[in-house]
C-alpha cells in the first residue's frame, strides 16, 4: 500500500535533471528574490550570495554574508559567518561576484 505522505520518495525526480529547486526550496525564493532586486544597489546589512567561490577564503558559491560596509560604487566589504555568528570571512567583493537576496528594510 503507498503511502500518501513520501509521494516523491516513490517517483524520485530525474537525476539528470538541472533544475535542483525541489531540493533547495530556498534557492527558489532566493531566485525570485533576485529577480526583483537584481536592478537595486546593494547597500549595508543586505544578505548577498556568492555568484563564484573564493578558496582562498575557503568560501564557495552560494555561500550568504552580509554587506557591512560599501567602499565605491562596486567595491564592498562582506562578512560570511557560522550559525554561531563566528566570522568565517571577512571580504572586499566587486559587486559582479554577488547578487542580493534579501533587502534590509531599515538603514541608519
Amino acid at each position: 500500500m503507498r503511502s500518501q505522505f513520501t509521494p516523491h520518495l516513490l517517483n524520485p525526480p530525474n537525476p539528470h535533471r538541472l533544475d535542483y529547486s525541489y531540493q533547495y526550496p530556498l534557492r527558489k525564493t532566493a531566485h525570485r528574490l533576485y529577480q526583483k532586486t537584481a536592478i537595486m544597489n546593494p547597500e549595508p546589512f543586505d544578505i548577498v550570495e556568492l555568484l563564484v567561490s573564493l578558496p582562498e577564503h575557503n568560501l564557495l558559491v552560494g555561500t550568504q554574508g552580509a554587506i557591512v560596509e560599501q567602499y565605491s560604487d562596486n567595491d564592498f566589504e562582506v562578512e560570511f559567518s557560522n550559525e554561531a555568528g563566528e566570522t568565517l570571512a571577512l571580504c572586499t567583493l566587486p559587486q559582479q561576484k554577488f547578487i542580493v537576496v534579501w533587502k534590509s528594510a531599515t538603514q541608519q
